[in-house]
């Protein structure tokens, strides 16, 4: 990535890079070479989680933090919702003092 913004948190599995810019999250396939970009208010003080080509990330959405997904999930809860962990059909993330789990994801 070489870009004006500052690349960060680097992940990486199989053939999929991501990592999270000034105003984006990035996703790479070497092997297609096929880059999307997510854009949003991105929160950059935590990583990135990318299981089986789902990339996940936080992000501010009207008032608080949510959780996004490159397969299109929306974890749209009352307060924030921080450092997703996705694994296959399962989200890990943290809500206040709670570790909470949800899925399975279809």
């Amino acid at each position: 990535a070489t870009s004006e913004e500052h690349e960060r948190h680097v992940v990486a599995e199989g053939e999929d890079l991501a990592w999270i810019s000034d105003q984006a999250v990035h996703l790479l396939n070497l092997t297609s070479n096929t880059l999307q970009r997510f854009e949003g208010q991105i929160n950059s003080n935590e990583g990135l989680s990318l299981s089986d080509g789902v990339l996940c990330w936080e992000a501010r959405h009207d008032t608080d933090i949510d959780i996004f997904c490159s397969d299109g999930l929306h974890l749209d809860r009352p307060g924030d919702q921080r450092r997703p962990s996705r694994w296959q059909a399962w989200l890990l993330f943290h809500e206040g003092e709670d570790a909470l789990l949800y899925g399975p994801l279809k």
